[in-house]
């Protein structure tokens, strides 16, 4: 198994480094106040890791409002378990 890990990563930086020699050329970047000279492979990677890290934010925060609305309901469950008389369903065993 750790033969494939390295054989995949290997396969990765190949293409990687294939990715950047082929995309050498330098290209204008403009932003609010400067231009910069930049090769294709670099921009395309800064441009990749920052639609990463949004997703990421945008994930994370999904994420954390479901996952306190999941303990919200559990709780609400909790206290109507505790209320009636019904017998407690099959609740998730790490509870």
């Amino acid at each position: 198994m750790r033969f494939f890990t390295m054989l995949w990563l290997t396969v990765i930086l190949v293409l990687g480094i294939l990715f950047a020699i082929l995309n050498a050329e330098l290209v204008s970047f403009n932003y609010l106040f400067n231009t910069q000279q930049l090769p294709l492979s670099l921009l395309l990677f800064l441009v990749l890791g920052l639609g990463v890290l949004l997703g990421l934010a945008v994930a994370l925060r999904v994420w954390l409002r479901l996952h306190y609305e999941n303990n919200r309901l559990k709780e609400q469950l909790k206290k109507a378990l505790n209320s009636s008389h019904l017998a407690p369903p099959l609740l998730n065993p790490r509870e």
